[in-house]
């Protein structure tokens, strides 16, 4: 749920290019796959990206020294099911004391756990803190713990019945919290899991700063109490409940997690500006830190309220509306350069909020479509299974792509479509490791195939579909799944059902085979005809050898005619007889 910020390896721009474009000399040009449409070897790197005229919503991207949002998986991702507990968190209070000056934390939780599907013998947690203060019983059997950062194990002395629950209270503190969770300096520098300064204190993925059972995938009843100083904003996941000053410089307030994902809940307090508009039914907040970003450019984050209104409108009619009450984007330190979704709150880097006179700019743009999109894909409907993860951030980069298409125009769509793709292509160039983009076993997985790759099956499958049966299929799955776990199967079955024939060969080599399409052209033009043959580089499958079956475009050319046609390959080589333009 989360997309990174980093530069994008410098590539010469072959501008206007289309792939296997051919003039054998009889003025006739044959160009295959025109649009772009296919997850194939040879889509150009788009040329700088000129708005139209007058369009307030499209900028130019300028070279600042991030030429693109490069997906932002975290590295250590191993996909397998996620697993299976006989406990879980019925309701977690937590209260927590930031001082942003010293850099330290003091926390308190209750924790309440119920025993579903067997005895409780033990629970893990994830927590981190320079060490646990006290951990005692509530209601139950007395409790021990061990501490390893960052897991807490709490064990009751007598095992709670199956039905039963159990409840323990824990304090603990951490100090000069200051967390990378990794480092890509060539991509932009350091992914922050936290930072306390007296500028901006933010959490997100990487820092447990609440104790947080592992395996658990749904969290409802988180409770936050935070004390921070008066002079600051406090901005959370989930539902402002409210505040109360308590006389020594210092407020408390209060929110309310109802579907938490995975207990990702994020934080973010400084002293921010905040712009407001409507994310559709929901409410929009939009906070950013005063001042100049690392370009020197004027922080105005009133700027982009009409760019994510635009992004919900769309989303809204497509979805339906978004699930929460409120929708908050919030700018803090520019040495985080992700992105982190979680219910109803998007963690940004500052930076993304600064104005150089153009307004927006396209891969900007894509980047808080992606975030927004989760939302939707990803907070509201989620997965169970990991292999299944292209659900939501391959979603996310498909919904950024096509609504950028939907909002901005064919020509923005065309030209972003494009961009996205090329790191995955250069992934492939380079002879990077593939692997199915549902895989059969647990792997390390490639975050470009996951992505990107995810994005365009899911774009040629509403080619394959058609747009109105494709938004069919994404309304009803949204509907359906409301803050519950989405399967591939799922996706694959009532994609079925709509297009109304089968569909198989289209799922079996995109989700489950591996590699892209590569084709050649070769053409002869006999009469008023043209014998095109089309040969495919490239198998899905290698034992024994499966060629990609898909309709491809074609695209005749001659003085200031044109003509287009669709065939549909099937195996390595094929002639189609095709009328001249």
């Amino acid at each position: 749920m989360m997309r990174k910020l980093g530069l994008l390896v410098s590539v010469a721009l072959l501008a206007g290019m289309a792939f296997v474009a051919c003039d054998s000399g009889d003025g006739l040009t044959v160009t295959l796959d025109p649009d772009f449409r296919l997850l194939r070897m040879g889509v150009p790197v788009p040329e700088r990206y000129q708005p139209s005229e007058g369009d307030a919503l499209m900028g130019e991207l300028r070279g600042w020294g991030r030429g693109a949002w490069l997906p932002d998986a975290a590295r250590w991702f191993v996909p397998g099911g996620i697993q299976a507990l006989p406990v879980r968190s019925a309701s977690v209070d937590v209260e927590i004391g930031l001082e942003p000056s010293l850099g330290n934390i003091q926390g308190r939780a209750v924790v309440t756990l119920t025993a579903e599907d067997g005895d409780i013998e033990q629970a893990r947690f994830y927590l981190s803190a320079d060490d646990i203060d006290m951990l005692q019983a509530v209601d139950g059997p007395e409790a021990s713990y061990s501490f390893e950062a960052p897991v807490l194990t709490v064990t009751p002395a007598s095992p709670v019945a199956q039905g039963q629950s159990w409840t323990f209270e824990v304090r603990w503190h951490d100090v000069d919290v200051r967390v990378v969770v990794d480092d890509f300096p060539e991509r932009g520098g350091a992914v922050m899991a936290n930072l306390i300064d007296s500028d901006v204190s933010f959490f997100s993925y990487g820092y447990h700063y609440w104790p947080r059972l592992v395996g658990q995938s749904r969290f409802e009843g988180l409770n936050f109490r935070v004390t921070h100083p008066d002079d600051l904003t406090l901005v959370m996941s989930g539902e402002f409940v409210g505040s109360s000053d308590n006389g020594d410089s210092t407020l408390t307030s209060e929110w309310r997690m109802s579907h938490t994902v995975h207990g990702h809940v994020g934080l973010a307090l400084g002293d921010f500006d905040l712009a407001e508009g409507t994310c559709g039914d929901a409410a929009l907040e939009v906070y950013g830190l005063p001042g100049v970003s690392l370009d020197g450019y004027p922080i105005a984050v009133e700027t982009y309220v009409p760019v994510l209104e635009a992004m919900c409108a769309d989303y809204q009619a497509r979805f339906g509306a978004v699930a929460f009450d409120v929708v908050r984007f919030v700018g803090v330190h520019e040495e985080f350069n992700s992105g982190y979704a979680t219910e109803g709150l998007v963690l940004v880097p500052n930076y993304i909020w600064d104005d150089d006179g153009s307004g927006s700019f396209i891969q900007r743009d894509f980047y808080l479509a992606h975030e927004l999109s989760h939302q939707w894909w990803g907070n509201d409907v989620t997965i169970d299974e990991t292999r299944d993860w292209w659900l939501v951030e391959g979603m996310a980069d498909y919904c950024a792509c096509s609504c950028l298409e939907r909002v901005q125009g064919e020509a923005a769509g065309r030209w972003v479509w494009q961009w996205e793709v090329q790191e995955l292509l250069t992934y492939y160039d380079e002879g990077g490791e593939d692997h199915a983009l549902v895989p059969d076993e647990s792997i390390p997985m490639e975050l470009r195939i996951v992505y990107i790759k995810g994005a365009w099956v899911l774009r040629m499958l509403e080619g394959v579909m058609g747009t109105a049966a494709m938004d069919q299929l994404l309304l009803e799955l949204r509907e359906e799944h409301r803050f519950a776990a989405l399967s591939t199967q799922t996706l694959v079955d009532k994609a079925t059902l709509i297009a109304d024939r089968e569909m198989g060969w289209f799922f079996e080599q995109w989700l489950y085979g591996q590699g892209l399409m590569n084709l050649d052209e070769a053409h002869e033009v006999v009469g008023d005809q043209v014998l095109l043959t089309i040969s495919q580089q490239s198998v899905w499958k290698g034992t024994p050898p499966e060629y990609f079956q898909m309709p491809v475009e074609i695209l005749l050319e001659k003085k200031d005619l044109s003509r287009r046609h669709e065939v549909e390959v099937l195996q390595s080589e094929e002639e189609f007889p095709l009328s001249m333009p």
